[in-house]
């Protein structure tokens, strides 16, 4: 180890995940697991979602899971106004940018008082700027 870096301790961050479903599959499990690992280190994060159930996730989404430090902070916002699909399921694309359009507005307020350095922004990228 170099001098310069002995006896440094990396900052730790803040970091925000913004998934449209937070339920059983492929991009949920990289969620969890990324999340896990950034927590595992050190930092604080938070995912937010617009649909969670606990009856259809993985057990490391459960308010009960046993991971050290405790429970992942999952947060379900913006899932109030717009429905899965309209019209005998079509437009789900369109409802799916709509909610993750709704959880940005939602979650707004909150990212103030978090102060994110990284945002991790997963499948829509209809928020970004």
């Amino acid at each position: 180890m170099p001098p310069s870096s002995m006896g440094k301790t990396k900052p730790r961050r803040s970091i925000i995940f913004l998934h449209p479903d937070l339920g059983i599959g492929g991009a949920e499990r990289l969620i969890l697991d990324s999340a896990l690992a950034l927590r595992s280190l050190g930092h604080r994060v938070t995912i937010y979602t617009s649909h969670f159930d606990p009856s259809h996730c993985f057990d490391d989404a459960l308010p009960t899971a046993a991971s050290p430090p405790g429970p992942l902070d999952i947060r379900v916002r913006g899932h109030t106004v717009v429905p899965p699909t309209v019209l005998g399921g079509r437009c789900k694309i369109l409802c799916a940018v709509l909610r993750q359009l709704h959880l940005l507005f939602c979650v707004a307020g909150e990212v103030r008082e978090l102060r994110p350095d990284v945002f991790f922004v997963d499948q829509l990228a209809a928020g970004l700027p």
